[in-house]
């Protein structure tokens, strides 16, 4: 006789905590402020950043690192920029 083919089901719990965000620091200089972070799992790196609350401009890369660093150009000395970040793993 022969064997039937056995089908094993393996169910991985899912990662719903999201990365932890660690070690964020920022770098300004004239017109222009790099902000760096790490985490825990892999994402992307973006920045919503503007002059207002509402932003207007988003920099970043969608490559998946635990090293995040991102250039913000455009920023007029003397002028408070509101600003969010995204992570996507």
């Amino acid at each position: 006789g022969s064997t039937a083919p056995k089908l094993v089901v393996t169910y991985v719990e899912p990662d719903l905590a999201g990365p932890k965000i660690t070690q964020i620091d920022v770098a300004s200089i004239q017109t222009e402020a790099t902000i760096t972070w790490t985490t825990d799992e892999k994402g992307s790196s973006y920045i919503d950043y503007g002059p207002t609350s509402t932003y207007g401009k988003t920099k970043g890369t969608a490559a998946l690192v635990t090293a995040h660093s991102v250039v913000l150009g455009d920023l007029a000395p003397d002028r408070s920029e509101e600003h969010t970040s995204e992570l996507q793993s």
